[in-house]
């Protein structure tokens, strides 16, 4: 079975936001097909201007896709 689609991304509940001003942003997301059942999840935070992984979490065993904070994370400027 091939891994659920996420969509409709967003940012402390913004779908395209110019910056994050929280140090421990919330992130949500759909995903793409009610017959697909999420179970885990994986986030990475890239640099907008340089690509560059700022922040990661590894896999996550969960099936919840809004509200979620990178555990033991804090993202700066």
């Amino acid at each position: 079975m091939a891994a659920p689609t996420p969509r409709d991304l967003t940012v402390e509940r913004l779908s395209e936001p110019d910056a994050v001003w929280t140090p421990s942003p919330a992130f949500g997301w759909r995903v793409e097909s009610t017959a697909d059942r999420q179970t885990a999840c994986e986030l990475e935070v890239r640099d907008a201007a340089t690509d560059a992984l700022v922040a990661a979490t590894g896999k996550l065993s969960s099936s919840v896709s809004h509200a979620v904070v990178i555990p033991g994370v804090t993202l700066t400027s």
